[in-house]
């Protein structure tokens, strides 16, 4: 009677023991599939940083975004150019300066959906509108000179010129900058716009800073030998105007001289050129990068 009893009890530990549900392991290639969409994730959220373009600043007139096929920003700029420039911000609340005239810079980028540029705000100043009285004079009919229409195109192109160095030029930037050489081997840096969509060569040696678009050009960088930190800085100058060579009596790729300055004339799409101004000091820079700017 106990053999059948012990018997018994055997049996139905086994049962129990084996009784349970398996326990299923998730697959490790369900894992890895997660490490890699994380690592994509970042990657992106990388390209995006590294498209921006730093230190832009625009002028216009500030509007909640409304309804476009743009998905991104909470504002946009009203500006004289057909850019579309929306705006975001994390740390400027982009509301209080709606229906404002303002100077907004930061960082931009493309947007996901083409044709469009959306601005990091990092800092808005209102501008002030000034009024300013001239006094005006109706003159004799001696006084009044004719002026022939070359003449005209004479004179616009010296006041563009000029207009590219409005601070005198730093001597000694000067003299550090031309005593370097300028074999193709010292050209080792690039600048490129993104969205304007061109690159120049820069000198090793040299710093440069886009200031984005000025009250001038509708983009602004200057190089020099020393950290930049503000307009006028840098004693080699490249704008980017919205009319063409001919427009302004120049040619593509020649190299001019104004007074003391030196200026490389390039033709660029949408009926727009650029200049390369300098010293004359430097035309050997401005002969190279006037001739190596392309298209980026």
């Amino acid at each position: 009677m106990k053999r059948i009893i012990l018997l018994v009890t055997v049996t139905l530990g086994l049962s129990a023991c084996g009784g349970g549900k398996p326990v299923e392991y998730g697959d490790e290639s369900d894992s890895k599939k997660l490490m890699e969409a994380d690592t994509q994730n970042r990657e992106i959220e990388e390209d995006e940083v590294m498209m921006e373009t730093k230190n832009v600043s625009y002028e216009g007139i500030v509007r909640p975004s409304g309804i476009s096929i743009y998905m991104q920003g909470t504002h946009r700029l009203e500006t004289e150019m057909e850019t579309v420039l929306l705006l975001e911000s994390e740390t400027v609340d982009l509301e209080t300066y709606a229906g404002k005239e303002v100077r907004v810079s930061g960082s931009v980028r493309p947007t996901v959906e083409e044709g469009g540029m959306i601005m990091r705000v990092e800092r808005v100043e209102v501008k002030n509108e000034k009024e300013t009285k001239e006094e005006t004079k109706e003159p004799n009919e001696e006084e009044i000179d004719i002026e022939q229409p070359e003449s005209e195109e004479s004179n616009d192109r010296e006041m563009r010129s000029s207009s590219l160095s409005s601070t005198p030029p730093d001597s000694a930037k000067i003299s550090l900058m031309m005593n370097e050489k300028f074999g193709d081997e010292e050209w080792t840096q690039r600048y490129c716009s993104l969205h304007i969509g061109f690159c120049l060569p820069i000198h090793r040696n040299w710093w440069y800073k886009s200031f984005g678009a000025t009250t001038s050009s509708l983009w602004h960088v200057e190089i020099g030998p020393e950290p930049l930190e503000v307009l006028g800085d840098g004693p080699l100058l490249i704008n980017l105007f919205s009319d063409t060579v001919d427009e302004v009596g120049a040619e593509d790729g020649i190299i001019v001289t104004h007074g003391n300055f030196v200026v490389g004339y390039r033709a660029w799409s949408g009926d727009r050129h650029i200049e390369v101004s300098a010293p004359q000091e430097l035309r050997e820079a401005v002969e190279y990068i006037t001739a190596y700017i392309e298209e980026g």
